[in-house]
């Protein structure tokens, strides 16, 4: 049998009948849980990050060739993309905000 197969109640049982085999690694159980979840949040952070490049690099290329010219001069078509692409920066900027926020936390808590 796998650790995946057990209970969650089987696997606090035989957490707790083997205590004293654990004491040692049961030390570190709440910073190795919290170390844990920070790299995810960082991983979350960096493909946000990589959403907002996609965007920015989408968006620079649309509107190249648009450079200094004035904004009546650019199709309708074209500033309701770099719209939509401005709006993902965003999206994808404030989630990379929020999963940096996340993973702080966690290693705050951890370093208590």
């Amino acid at each position: 049998m796998r650790l995946e197969d057990a209970t969650k109640e089987e696997l606090v049982w035989w957490i707790r009948k083997n205590q004293f085999a654990f004491k040692y690694e049961l030390k570190s159980f709440s910073s190795d849980i919290l170390f844990r979840r920070s790299e995810a949040h960082q991983k979350k952070a960096r493909e946000a990050g990589n959403r907002y490049l996609d965007a920015l690099k989408k968006y620079e290329a649309l509107m190249s060739p648009y450079n200094g010219q004035p904004l009546s001069q650019i199709p309708d078509e074209v500033i309701y993309q770099a719209a939509d692409l401005s709006r993902e920066m965003e999206r994808a900027r404030v989630a990379q905000l929020r999963a940096w926020k996340r993973g702080d936390r966690c290693l705050n808590e951890a370093s208590r």
